[in-house]
């Protein structure tokens, strides 16, 4: 059924898209486009006759020159707006020019697949529906890309000028023929997305049905994003490729719509990062391989009857009622005290030894991934052509020809494409290390560890239970950290131009301690008075009997005697046993400050813990010292 409806929808579609140009004729379009840009260089020649005269009259007086500047600027506006009705009239036929070789195209294919369907050689599966629908939606896609509207321009440029005329209000007929395009292909590409997502889950569970669970299972899926000729691999392009035009048409409305806000200002700043992907924005394909990931996490941590938590706990339970367990109010069983190590061992495990990172995502997906769109900017680059407005507009009704705005309103498809690269589609392995960090996020949320009567409440008995789960935050934040760094080192990348901000794995110590300010300042107080009890403890059993192992005459004694200077150095301990705790307690509390993402929880830590830290340090050493 859905290849049915597969085929009628691209039959329907590519027949309406051929209605649409059946009655226009090519030498016409080149004839009028001809036309078109003939006038518009007559345009700019007059505009440049025109800034040499208001140069020729820079002596007159004030009154001749008065009249004369207000000549000049009604004949201005008057030239930009014929240059505006020219560069629409170009846009106009230029897009009709490209629709027909498009239509033309598809049409040939269409005719070849009728052929080899009459003759039995076409197979007709959806996997090869799905090829041409991507294949067609792209290039209608880059087309988009290519003729981008000229309302953003206009209004950028003319936005205090009467709007009667039809180019001036945003309905000139490039960009009501550009309306309609974009309407088409918005509803091929949601049909066609949909038909790539369920077809690259289907191919996923048949190829690798054992994923994640295996290395074996990564292995597989590794050969298949390398294999062109695989369904898997073929179904991954389509649905990558897909989405990278889809985002490159957004980014481009993004775009114009930020030049329109920003067309009054003198300069236009750069975008920041996250201009280039909404909050919102979500990596399918990534999405689909992390789903079997999430399905065994609900079924192994979350459900009631087949939770590993659960059944430990029935299991404990079972051997008290047996006589085997040891049941006492002190020491009752909970299924809570190793949720955070049991979760983080089967993420780690995941990630690591099934090598779903480095196999799946560095060697398998981002290679495809830039293979994709290396194809994109490059067939974008070969028949990318730029607007003659870039040349003969942009100067029009501007005094020097500098406006910032208008320059970079006309991005090439090329350019934007390589904007999305570099901020979005070359990382793909820290994407995924985020989806996996919000797993566990909310696995630990659902099952409300951090507020569990059995893990914080009055019903706990022992407080060690919460500063493992604590403890646990800590170790797997350190793990998505390292496993980033690894990737980065064998990259040879910095940090900064690898880790975007918006796709960072999130640092679980912030979502469940530095937001929870009680359990923050409990936490805190408890390493610091581990942390003293430590050193106190130290100080008492090694500092006094090192220093009283040797007296001042036998000290004297031993830099008398050169020989036995080797054997006295190697037998004195170089720091003392406190010295070395304090050093392994400081690099423990400067490792757990910055795994904080926010300063306000970095100050307190350093402020409750290292620092009352230091000040007993400089004490017991200043007390054994008077």
């Amino acid at each position: 059924r859905s290849r049915l409806c597969q085929d009628h929808f691209f039959s329907n579609h590519s027949h309406q898209l051929t209605a649409m140009t059946t009655a226009i004729d090519s030498d016409y379009i080149e004839t009028e486009l001809s036309k078109a840009k003939a006038q518009l260089h007559r345009l700019r020649k007059l505009e440049q006759e025109q800034r040499e005269r208001q140069n020729q009259r820079a002596g007159q007086s004030l009154e001749h020159s008065y009249a004369a500047q207000t000549h000049d600027g009604v004949a201005a506006v008057t030239l930009f707006h014929r240059a505006i009705r020219a560069q629409d009239e170009i846009n106009f036929l230029e897009m009709q020019r490209d629709v027909v070789t498009l239509v033309r195209e598809l049409a040939e294919k269409r005719r070849e697949d009728d052929a080899n369907k009459a003759v039995g050689t076409a197979t007709g599966s959806v996997l090869e529906l799905l090829t041409k629908a991507t294949e067609t939606c792209t290039s209608l896609g880059l087309l988009l890309l290519r003729h981008p509207p000229l309302n953003e321009l206009i209004v950028a440029n003319d936005s205090n000028e009467s709007k009667n005329d039809n180019a001036n209000d945003g309905n000139g007929k490039s960009n009501q023929f550009h309306r309609a395009l974009t309407n088409w292909y918005n509803t091929l590409h949601d049909s066609s997305l949909h038909i790539a997502v369920s077809s690259f889950s289907r191919q996923l569970r048949k190829c690798a049905p054992e994923f994640p669970s295996n290395e074996r299972s990564s292995s597989i899926i590794l050969h298949s994003f390398q294999d062109p000729s695989s369904e898997l691999g073929r179904v991954t392009r389509c649905l990558v490729e897909l989405q990278i035009v889809k985002d490159a048409l957004d980014l481009q409305c993004r775009l114009q719509n930020y030049l329109s806000r920003h067309s009054q200002m003198e300069s236009v700043t750069q975008p920041t990062p996250e201009f280039y992907r909404p909050l919102s924005w979500r990596w399918l394909v990534i999405d689909e391989l992390c789903r079997p990931l999430a399905e065994r996490l609900r079924f192994h941590f979350l459900e009631e009857q087949t939770g590993l938590v659960t059944v430990a706990n029935s299991t404990t339970q079972n051997e008290e009622r047996m006589g085997t367990g040891v049941a006492s109010p002190k020491q009752k069983p909970s299924n809570m005290d190793r949720f955070p190590e049991w979760l983080f061992r089967y993420l780690k495990e995941v990630v690591d030894n099934h090598k779903t990172h480095s196999i799946v995502m560095v060697q398998g997906l981002q290679p495809l991934v830039d293979s994709v769109m290396e194809s994109l900017i490059l067939e974008s680059s070969l028949v990318d052509n730029d607007f003659e407005l870039e040349d003969d507009v942009k100067y029009l009704g501007t005094e020097d020809g500098d406006n910032s705005a208008v320059k970079h309103n006309f991005l090439k498809a090329a350019e934007i494409l390589q904007h999305l690269k570099q901020n979005v589609y070359s990382h793909s392995h820290i994407y995924f290390l985020r989806e996996v960090s919000r797993m566990a996020r909310h696995a630990l949320r659902a099952k409300s560890f951090f507020h569990h009567p059995d893990v914080v409440g009055m019903e706990c008995s022992d407080c060690t239970i919460v500063l493992r789960g604590i403890e646990q935050l800590f170790l797997f934040d350190s793990f998505v950290e390292e496993t980033i760094h690894k990737f980065v080192v064998e990259s040879e990348q910095t940090v900064e131009d690898t880790i975007d901000p918006l796709i960072s794995p999130p640092k679980l110590t912030d979502s469940f301690l530095s937001t929870n300010e009680d359990l923050m300042e409990w936490w805190m107080t408890q390493e610091r008075l581990g942390a003293i009890h430590l050193l106190e403890k130290c100080a008492s059993s090694t500092l006094s009997s090192s220093q009283s192992q040797k007296g001042p005459s036998q000290k004297s004694l031993e830099i008398g005697h050169s020989s036995n200077e080797n054997e006295t150095l190697k037998s004195q301990p170089l720091f003392p046993a406190i010295s070395e705790l304090f050093a392994a307690l400081i690099h423990s509390g400067r490792k757990k400050s910055t795994s904080f993402s926010d300063n306000r929880s970095q100050h307190l830590y350093i402020a409750n813990v290292i620092a009352p830290l230091c000040s007993i340090f400089v004490d017991l050493i200043h007390t054994e010292a008077s």
